[in-house]
């Protein structure tokens, strides 16, 4: 096995999964062109979290279109936090070894998903934007992970988009989901 990245020469950041951190913050600012949030400091908070990637099994945050949710139901509610658990159809991007970059699931293209949204909240965009950073994008610690970030085209809110901690189930019951398994990838 190659210990020298195929695209820069240099070594791995890490070898056993062929992940070099340059090249792959490179590839994700060859693809800042393909989205935008509307919102010049929501697109530059976007870019500054997808640089804090250190690990091949970091969560690549992401501007996510609201129309890549469905099923979205209404789970919590007070006076400031709506929750909403909705499925997301195009699931998140993961390291792809043999490819060498980021990718999809294809065999398990739905995420369950909440969406936490600040209702009725007149607050700024940099304010919205610091309760992002209560969540994390590395996998492996103990802080509730984010994907990243969408807005309802109806009210205009912007939507942080969370690993499932609220479900509903089969009885109609909302539960906590009191831990979960980082390795099952289609919760």
């Amino acid at each position: 096995m190659s210990l020298q990245c195929k695209i820069c020469g240099n070594e791995y950041t890490n070898k056993a999964f062929k992940w070099c951190k340059p090249c792959q913050i490179n590839y994700l600012k060859r693809n800042f062109i393909n989205w935008t949030s509307g919102n010049e400091n929501i697109d530059e908070f976007i870019k500054e979290m997808q640089f804090k990637i250190n690990s091949y099994y970091d969560i690549i945050f992401e501007w996510i279109p609201y129309s890549h949710f469905n099923n979205i139901k209404e789970i919590s509610r007070d006076d400031y936090i709506t929750i909403y658990s909705a499925i997301w159809y195009n699931s998140p991007l993961y390291y792809d070894e043999h490819k060498i970059g980021y990718t999809r699931y294809q065999f398990c293209r739905y995420k369950n998903v909440n969406l936490k949204c600040l209702d009725n909240l007149q607050i700024t965009t940099n304010e919205f934007l610091n309760k992002v950073n209560a969540y994390s994008i590395k996998r492996q610690d103990n802080i509730r992970k984010i994907y990243g970030i969408s807005q309802n085209p109806n009210t205009k809110d912007y939507i942080m988009v969370l690993e499932v901690n609220i479900l509903i189930s089969q009885t109609g019951r909302v539960e906590i989901k009191k831990s979960i398994n980082l390795f099952k990838t289609c919760n």
